[in-house]
């Protein structure tokens, strides 16, 4: 019996491969549907987006789905802020009028079973989508301050629910990087990556995160820790071979426990 929230036929697949995520191949766009299943966030309703930047792809969402995924968690109990950091007075403030530009944004997102509010911050520097000339773009030249609050609260929604949000980054947060890869693409030119790459780039970076976090130390204890999660017995060999699937779960579950390790000793 599936567990996915959110399901597909055929027809409804290769719509999503024709319109929504053109540019995504065969493995992206089996992930992009992967997690729309899982996170019940429909591509359709335009709350999900497969944007392939310098041929990588990222699972984008609003803001609002982020709340979505939270709310339905039945976790969720509100917020604090947004707050802004107003640089020249050095102090937080919880209304921005002012004509300058705030130097960050803070919220703190409540989650069930936490003594406190998990905050996050958000620098404007880091954020803000500008032109090659320094000018700001978009909705970061007409709203600033809303901006940086929505990747401040993405940040906080992120680090309180991990398991819900893993791998999922608000428009707010990537539109700098739409002008970035536009000024890299110019300056040179990247060779293309072969699925086999990509394959081998995303088993290293798991490999890599696990083993920062304790989970395993070794290939062979990491076939042990992948057989646990998968409930199938795993040799160190058929680690390459694992399917896209497999390799969403595992990203999420070792998401989850590294963040959740972080959250329960600042807690």
């Amino acid at each position: 019996m599936s567990t996915a929230l959110i399901e597909f036929d055929q027809d409804e697949i290769d719509i999503i491969r024709k319109t929504i995520a053109p540019e995504c191949s065969k493995d992206e766009l089996r992930l992009f549907i992967q997690v729309c299943k899982q996170t019940g966030l429909n591509p359709f309703a335009r709350q999900i987006y497969a944007i392939v930047r310098q041929g990588k792809m990222t699972i984008q969402t609003s803001i609002d789905g982020y709340r979505l995924l939270a709310q339905r968690s039945g976790e969720y109990t509100g917020q604090e802020g947004p707050f802004w950091y107003d640089d020249r007075k050095k102090e937080w403030v919880d209304l921005w009028l002012e004509d300058y530009l705030p130097a960050a944004a803070k919220t703190g997102v409540m989650r069930k079973g936490f003594v406190q509010p998990i905050y996050a911050v958000a620098s404007f520097r880091s954020y803000a989508a500008k032109k090659s000339n320094g000018d700001l773009m978009n909705l970061w030249a007409k709203m600033p301050e809303v901006m940086i609050a929505k990747v401040s609260e993405s940040l906080a929604l992120r680090r309180a629910f991990p398991a819900e949000l893993s791998g999922i980054y608000t428009d707010a947060e990537m539109e700098q990087s739409d002008n970035s890869a536009h000024v890299v693409a110019a300056a040179t030119q990247v060779p293309p990556q072969t699925e086999a790459d990509k394959k081998k780039a995303r088993l290293n970076s798991l490999f890599k995160s696990g083993k920062e976090k304790g989970l395993y130390l070794s290939k062979e204890e990491m076939a042990e820790y992948i057989t646990d999660v998968l409930q199938t017995t795993i040799t160190p060999s058929d680690i390459a071979e694992l399917m896209d699937e497999e390799l969403v779960l595992l990203e999420q579950k070792v998401a989850s426990a590294a963040e959740m390790r972080v959250e329960a000793q600042s807690a």
